[in-house]
Parts: structure tokens; sequence; C-alpha cells
């Protein structure tokens, strides 16, 4: 038998749980925010999720649109490329269209677009002074966008078509690096603008940054999100966890605080008596003149 992770047996995950991928429970939640009423117009991921070519079909399924990260080694062949009919040997089944030129990496087609195709572009104001209208610089940074066809092999089975779906491809290239550092592939329409592409793509650090927040300041880091029985129980319209979960990171120092311990002594009820006047009757009075009764007719 397997030998279980140490994490994962202080999450006390129950034996008969296997291994989870992590874009797997999402379509499952996506499911069941939809079914509560919710309109979800946009989903956007990191790499773990947007990597999986099942998890971009499930969106698309859905008429979701996503802006989600994506890993250069991924294939794709440029937008105006049109798949051709082979020729036929005259015996035999017609072949299938096909795209004339192999697929290349989505690194590739970035550093073949130059770096002319790289311009700065904002999407939001930060935190530091500046001297514009609303007094905090935005937020700039050099964007190569491209449209492209995705040509993995799930997508290829997935496709109905032969010509392959178009898909915009966002590649953060900076002025002193000779590649692009990070992509990110979006199902947003083709007419949209690119500051608006690039805006939309980048929601994805608030989410960030208010987990951080829920895991710090609200203790999730300790009890809620390292157990599975926090995870199945304080919240049981949700699927479990993935197993995986509880190891990323175990432990660090901010993830390790505990909540402060309730006051010793019997809890407080609604009929236990409380004193409300707390001055200090050592202290004179603050003020010693008397008022004006407005109310007195004169």
């Amino acid at each position: 038998m397997r030998t279980r992770p140490p994490a994962v047996l202080a999450a006390a995950v129950p034996a008969r749980v296997g291994h989870v991928e992590k874009w797997q429970p999402a379509p499952d939640m996506i499911d069941e925010t939809l079914s509560w009423g919710i309109d979800i117009p946009l989903v956007v991921a990191d790499a773990g999720c947007g990597d999986a070519a099942a998890f971009r079909l499930d969106l698309e399924e859905r008429g979701l649109p996503c802006a989600v990260g994506i890993s250069g080694r991924h294939t794709a062949h440029p937008a105006e490329a049109q798949p051709v009919q082979p020729a036929c040997a005259g015996t035999g089944r017609p072949l299938k269209m096909q795209y004339p030129e192999p697929a290349q990496t989505m690194k590739d087609l970035v550093i073949a677009a130059g770096k002319a195709a790289a311009r700065p572009l904002s999407w939001r104001e930060g935190s530091r002074p500046g001297k514009g209208c609303s007094g905090v610089k935005r937020m700039y940074w050099r964007f190569a966008t491209l449209r492209l066809r995705p040509a993995g092999r799930g997508v290829r089975k997935a496709a109905d078509d032969p010509e392959l779906p178009e898909r915009w491809l966002l590649a953060e290239r900076p002025a002193g690096e000779s590649e692009p550092v990070q992509f990110r592939l979006s199902s947003l329409p083709s007419g949209m603008p690119l500051a608006t592409v690039v805006r939309l793509a980048k929601l994805r650090w608030s989410s960030e940054h208010e987990y951080r927040e829920m895991k710090q300041a609200l203790g999730l880091a300790h009890f809620e999100g390292r157990t599975w029985a926090a995870g199945t129980t304080t919240a049981p319209s949700s699927p479990p966890p993935a197993p995986s979960a509880p190891c990323n990171d175990w432990p660090t120092t901010q993830k390790i605080q505990r909540r402060p311990e309730p006051l010793p002594g019997r809890p407080r009820t609604t009929d236990t008596p409380r004193h409300l006047d707390r001055r200090l009757p050592h202290l004179p009075p603050r003020h010693t003149r008397t008022h004006t009764n407005l109310a007195k007719p004169y």
C-alpha cells in the first residue's frame, strides 16, 4: 500500500479519497454557482487549470468566457492559417482537411512576432502617488497580443469543424527580456479592445489578494483550509477539496497562526446582568455649565 504524505494525514483526509487533479472540482463548483441563479460573466484561473484542455472545453460547453494562465509549450496555429484538403490517391476513404504547416508552440509564435508586437498597456490604477487626474499612478506592462488557434490533441478531438476556433493569447514581454515570461489564453470576443482584454485577464490578482486576506486575517489557513473535516462540514453545499490542497506550503509561518482562545470563565448569555454604566466616579464631570432648556416657553 502506498504511503500517504504526512500533510494528508495531518489534514485527516479519509483513506477512501484518492488523488484529484486541481481543475476537476472547478466545473462542479461552477455548476453549483449557476444553480443558485448567480451569473458568471468571466472565469479566471491560473495555469494549474488553464493547462488542462478538458477544463477549457468544459467552460466552452457551458458558454462561459475565460481568461486562464497557460504554459508556452502548448501548440497553436496562427489565426490566418486555414485547413486544406489533402490530395487523394483515388482509393480508400477521403482524407480529412488538415493544416498545411505543423503547429508551433505559443512561445515560438510570440517570439516570431517580434518585439514590435509588444506594447505597453494599462489595466488599473496602482497605489503609488502620481501626477494624473486621480492622483495615483496607473499600472503599465508590455503585452504581446496575438490571435491564434490552439491545436492540442484534446482540442482537435473536440472540434467538430476542421477549422479550429480563434483565441486571444496575452504574453507579458518586458523590454529587457529576450523571451516572453507569462502567457494567458482567453476566449473573449475578437472585437474587444486590447486594454479591456488585459484588464479582465488581470482580475485574477484581486481574487488572489482576497484569498490571502481570508487566510491571514480570518484564520482559514489554520482550520478551514487545512483539515478535511472543516472543508466538508463548514460548507456542505460545496464539493470536497482536493487531497493535495493541504500539502501546499505546509507548514509556513503565516499559515500556522491560531485563532485567539476564548476568554476564561462562564460564557455570557442574554440573561446575564451587565453593568452598562462604565463612567469613572472619581473623575470630575467634563461639562460643568448648565445647558439652556430650548423647550421652555418664554
